[in-house]
């Protein structure tokens, strides 16, 4: 089974109210600076996995570019959600997946994308080197990543109320990257990194790293 117990439980728990969430942290002008930097990271030839999709917010954004792309979560009720979303695509593909141990081959998608997963995950590393297992020779990786190191402690605090009054639960980030955290993790899985972006909100005052790396191999 995907997951834990617990943890299909939570983000099963979460689904139906994460869309409004996400809106009341990240905010128009956020978004769109993260949109524009995503979009320009494929192309329509790439074939690409997803992770930890959740409702699909990140993966409708790039739908349109790319050549295919196979969605994927372990929570029902995400995956759900994302179905509602990302119908109206032909390229989409919706599947339950673990993403330290997806049931892919070997070098089967040119690019692999990873959003707001691998602060959450217990062991990053190991979601890293899946990515570069099931990636083709010269596939990328693309991430983003929520910069805990440069977050102001009010902003912290601020979330987690706001986390705690929505799911009854304070929040469960097993860890904080800084830039040079996520670079360390991603090249020690043997990928080699092409760009790091971090991208700035004010209110509340979060750092996104964003950050592309291929599959030299």
């Amino acid at each position: 089974m995907p997951g834990s117990k617990e943890e299909c439980e939570h983000w099963g728990q979460a689904a139906h109210a994460y869309d409004a969430e996400y809106r009341s942290v990240m905010g128009e002008a956020f978004e769109s600076e993260i949109r524009s930097w995503l979009a320009r990271q494929f192309t329509g030839a790439d074939e690409v996995l997803e992770l930890g999709c959740g409702t699909g917010i990140f993966s409708a954004m790039i739908a349109e570019r790319v050549k295919h792309l196979t969605a994927t979560d372990f929570s029902p009720e995400m995956l759900e959600q994302a179905t509602q979303r990302l119908g109206g695509y032909d390229n989409v593909e919706i599947r339950t997946e673990d993403a330290c141990h997806t049931s892919f081959a070997d070098d089967s998608f040119s690019a692999v994308l990873a959003v707001n997963l691998l602060h959450h995950a217990d062991a990053p590393a190991t979601v890293v080197r899946e990515c570069h297992r099931v990636l083709t020779p010269g596939g990328k990786v693309v991430v983003i990543d929520c910069a805990g190191h440069d977050t102001s402690l009010w902003s912290w605090i601020q979330m987690s109320l706001g986390y705690l009054r929505r799911r009854g639960r304070p929040r469960e980030d097993h860890h904080h990257f800084s830039p040079d955290d996520l670079a360390a993790l991603i090249t020690g899985a043997g990928l080699a990194v092409q760009e790091t972006t971090l991208i700035r909100q004010r209110r509340p005052r979060m750092r996104f790293i964003c950050l592309r790396a291929v599959n030299a191999d």
